[in-house]
């Protein structure tokens, strides 16, 4: 079943992650970076892209591709309108599946974040850790961890249990533990502001998933901020809010322009 398969909501998937791609790399080009090495594995890095603001707050970005594709170089577009917005800019990378277990994925982004923690020029800022659809997922997931104070989830997968029986579990390989530890849906909350945005124009599983881990929180006397966007599927979310002219950017991340 291909029921996650976000290819059918356009007619250019192919094309859409070359232009990622390309305008990553202009980016990488263009902005001063340097990358931080987490762990053994060799995709436990950390691309490091710093603004002229001094304590600049951060943003940890952790990008999607179902946790078995895609790596953060290829969305480095992300990064300019950030920077101009007064943030220094993280991207964290991690192992895939079927390479690790999806547990082993999963805690690779957390042993990132406490590498993060530990630095000295990183300590006592505000702390945003957003992630697009496998990554909002991670971001939803690691949303207590002590260093982060705001999370904001994009497209993003909080119940793990749908996927099971999708074509994408051939490299996940989910055990009923995975799904229970693993699934945001399936815990409480933090008490931190928590943003999920999603595209009005994705697949509807992926609104499902969104709304309904939002309607969940509300049951449980939590109040996550809610973004369903018009006009706005699977890939243009990005774009709309990264690089747009507008307050969307800010909106989400509640701070006020540099």
């Amino acid at each position: 079943m291909r029921l996650y398969d976000n290819s059918r909501t356009v007619a250019n998937e192919d094309a859409i992650l070359v232009d990622f791609q390309q305008r990553s790399s202009t980016v990488y080009q263009n902005h001063p970076n340097h990358t931080l090495t987490y762990g053994t594995h060799p995709r436990q890095t950390i691309d490091v892209f710093e603004c002229a603001r001094e304590q600049a707050p951060i943003l940890v970005f952790i990008h999607g591709g179902y946790w078995q594709w895609c790596c953060k170089e290829d969305f480095g577009f992300i990064v300019p309108s950030l920077l101009a917005t007064g943030l220094d800019v993280l991207l964290l990378e991690y192992p895939l599946t079927p390479d690790v277990s999806f547990e082993q994925l999963v805690q690779s982004v957390g042993q990132g974040l406490d590498f993060l923690a530990q630095q000295p020029q990183w300590q006592n800022r505000q702390v945003y850790l957003c992630g697009h659809s496998a990554g909002g997922h991670l971001s939803a997931q690691w949303q207590h961890h002590a260093w982060v104070n705001h999370i904001i989830a994009i497209s993003g997968l909080y119940d793990l249990q749908p996927l099971v029986h999708t074509h994408l579990n051939e490299a996940l390989k989910l055990s009923k533990q995975d799904i229970v530890q693993y699934s945001p849906s399936r815990h409480t909350a933090s008490t931190k502001p928590l943003h999920i945005a999603y595209g009005l124009e994705e697949l509807d599983e992926l609104q499902w998933q969104s709304s309904h881990y939002a309607e969940q929180l509300m049951q449980q006397g939590f109040h996550p901020i809610v973004h369903p966007m018009t006009h706005t599927n699977h890939y243009t979310i990005l774009d709309n809010i990264f690089n747009t002219t507008d307050a969307t950017l800010a909106r989400l991340l509640e701070i006020t322009q540099a």
